[in-house]
């Protein structure tokens, strides 16, 4: 199987659509701000990932709007993951140190 890392969110739902599947979602601090990186796999990805940046991808956008949302919820929960671990932690294990 091929992978690739994306942080395009309408090319990973295209891959998606296209019987590929998600590896890993991760949250990456990016100058300031998180966004997410998403490790695709499938079979083959080179040929579906040429035709979406030569601007041939054909997809079923009932179907495409699915995946999309099933992403966003992802991406949701992978920010979160990002933030909380990049908060620095207090001596007393109450977050904010406030009882």
């Amino acid at each position: 199987m091929e992978t690739i890392t994306t942080q395009d969110l309408y090319e990973c739902t295209y891959y998606l659509n296209n019987n590929c599947e998600i590896v890993a979602v991760e949250g990456v601090k990016l100058s300031g701000q998180v966004t997410c990186q998403f490790v695709i796999s499938g079979k083959n990805l080179a040929e579906l990932q040429a035709a979406y940046f030569q601007g041939n991808a054909l997809i079923n956008l009932f179907h495409f709007r699915r995946k999309y949302t099933q992403l966003m919820s992802y991406v949701s929960e992978a920010k979160k993951k990002a933030k909380k671990e990049s908060q620095p932690s207090t001596a007393s294990g109450i977050e904010g140190g406030v009882l």
